[in-house]
């Protein structure tokens, strides 16, 4: 503290809209962090797990198996959303690797 500071008083809807904006700026800083539009476009475990609708454990055993990449970053595990995205395959949600069963069968009505 070399240099005094000099208070003067501040009108207080001055000073309302200085913090509102302040806060503003905190807020949405916070938002887009939480939400994964980070520049990079890095997300947590839990945002991975979330945006791809499985536990964390198939999380971790498909980072294992090589089908998603992890970076670490510290001790934190981050995965690119872009990366995630382009690692999911369209599949018929009835044939089996190696079987080529189509379609499940429709159910007929009771006579």
């Amino acid at each position: 503290m070399s240099e005094p500071y000099i208070l003067f008083p501040v009108p207080l809807s001055e000073l309302k809209t200085l913090i509102h904006d302040a806060v503003s700026e905190c807020l949405a800083a916070t938002s887009a962090s939480r939400t994964g539009d980070s520049p990079d476009g890095l997300i947590s475990r839990e945002e991975a797990a979330d945006l791809l609708h499985i536990s964390y454990q198939t999380l971790a055993k498909r980072t294992q198996s090589g089908e998603f990449v992890a970076y670490r970053v510290g001790s934190r595990v981050l995965y690119k959303r872009t990366e995630l995205i382009a690692a999911l395959i369209p599949t018929n949600r009835y044939t089996v690797p190696g079987n080529k069963r189509g379609p499940k069968p429709k159910l007929r009505a009771a006579a």
